[in-house]
């Protein structure tokens, strides 16, 4: 069995306790800081005008969320901006608040409206609605993915 699948199958909360601190260990120093501030900060992104808005997207989600191809999804978003103009990405921002995340219904549009943002795609607005509504949301992520098609008693394994 896997380590993922003997953590998965085990029952002892200090053990998961545990793991959750060994994370911080794969964040590293100098990513901890932003991993931190992207915990809780709802408020303060719902509280931002366009070019805040921005510059959270670019300056701490990004380089949050993206470790391969950070660059290229930076100029992704910077591409847009420059042909859409920064009010059609504060309208996303938007949209995406006027959303109640609590109804099943409107998983798929946030999804896509997130999706909207140039060098999302669908990990990294999975991403964003995480960040943003961690009550209603997980993200989408290749490492995650491949970790529970490691573990052969999840019933789950094949739709994974």
């Amino acid at each position: 069995m896997s380590l993922t699948g003997e953590l998965w199958a085990c029952e002892d909360e200090a053990v998961w306790l545990f793991a959750l601190k060994v994370y911080w260990l794969f964040v590293g120093r100098k990513n901890m800081k932003l991993e931190k501030e992207l915990q809780g900060c709802r408020d303060v992104v719902e509280g931002l005008g366009s070019e805040g808005w921005y510059d959270f997207l670019l300056y701490k989600y990004f380089p949050g969320k993206f470790t391969v191809y950070l660059a290229a999804r930076q100029k992704n978003l910077r591409q847009q901006v420059s042909k859409d103009g920064l009010d059609k990405l504060y309208e996303i921002k938007g949209r995406l608040f006027a959303l109640d995340p609590a109804k099943p219904d409107n998983t798929e549009l946030a999804l896509t409206t997130a999706d909207e943002i140039g060098g999302l795609g669908p990990a990294g607005a999975s991403g964003l609605l995480a960040v943003l509504f961690p009550e209603h949301f997980g993200t989408v992520d290749q490492f995650v993915v491949r970790a529970l098609q490691s573990i052969d008693g999840l019933p789950e394994r094949d739709l994974v």
